[in-house]
């Protein structure tokens, strides 16, 4: 099943969508991404853009249940976080930096808990019951003048101060190879928890966030960004709505072509979109 979610904020447009792998259809398996988003009007307004990627091997085999609590416990936990430190800018990018990850990881740990009592499911011998549900997280946040960027675990995150410029905030872990990434269910998970804080970008600037599945669909990281290039480009000549209503139908053209997993991604683009500000936060599944 796709699934997207859009909507508009004061300074634009955002979206996100996600599509179910060729390997996990050919394998009978659900979809192990997740997407969410959200957003706060009024004096105060703010944008969320979460997604996250269940690990899906059989040791985390429960991964889609931790990849759907991960999205949905970020946007909560980072928009009551908002509404606390709201007027104190500095201390809200503080909280973001230092001590949001902590927060995320505990409240997905408590919500997995409830999750497995609930089910019935025990941990395997020697393992922690939260591997099962295994998953990455990354978010994008834009409030009060800044763009704030923070993942635990692989996928890639873009910024883009002006429509044509292109950058990557963060670098691999040294530690890990290129088939392993850090997890929410790691014992020490707050402590990979990596941020990056961006004044908020010119009309015409943009954020992008994609789990792994898209750009393990390209040959090499610049082919990647030149992907993500033209994307904006699409977007700044048909709009966000539409575009990301096709999100499902090209996802999946390159999951068949590309990686075989699902494919997550979500934008916000600054500057785009005037006449459609105000509108109810859309979400739709197809």
């Amino acid at each position: 099943m796709s699934h997207v979610e859009r909507g508009t904020f004061t300074k634009g447009v955002y979206a996100a969508a996600s599509e179910i792998g060729a390997s996990h259809i050919a394998q009978g398996m659900p979809c192990q991404d997740a997407c969410k988003t959200g957003e706060g009007r009024g004096w105060f307004p703010y944008t969320i853009v979460a997604v996250a990627d269940g690990h899906g091997d059989q040791r985390h085999d429960l991964s889609d249940i931790g990849a759907a609590t991960a999205v949905e416990v970020a946007v909560r936990e980072l928009s009551n976080s908002w509404h606390h430190y709201k007027l104190y800018r500095k201390s809200f990018h503080d909280f973001f930096c230092y001590d949001a990850g902590r927060r995320i990881v505990r409240a997905w740990r408590q919500a997995i808990t409830h999750c497995a009592e609930t089910a019935g499911v025990t941990a395997r011998p020697g393992r922690s019951v939260y591997e099962r549900y295994g998953t990455t997280v990354q978010v994008a946040m834009w409030a009060n003048g800044y763009v704030l960027m923070a993942k635990v675990g692989d996928g890639e995150m873009r910024f883009s101060s002006d429509g044509i410029s292109l950058q990557n905030p963060f670098v691999a872990p040294s530690d890990l190879d290129s088939q392993t990434t850090h997890s929410l269910a790691m014992k020490d998970a707050s402590r990979v928890w990596q941020t990056a804080v961006y004044p908020e970008p010119a009309p015409g600037g943009y954020v992008f966030v994609s789990t792994d599945g898209l750009s393990n669909s390209f040959p090499t990281d610049q082919d990647y960004n030149a992907y993500v290039q033209q994307l904006y480009n699409v977007v700044e000549t048909h709009g966000l709505e539409a575009v990301s209503r096709s999100w499902p139908s090209w996802f999946s053209s390159y999951t068949h072509a590309g990686s075989g997993d699902d494919i997550t991604a979500g934008m916000i683009c600054f500057g785009l979109g005037e006449d459609e500000r105000g509108k109810q936060h859309d979400s739709a599944r197809t």
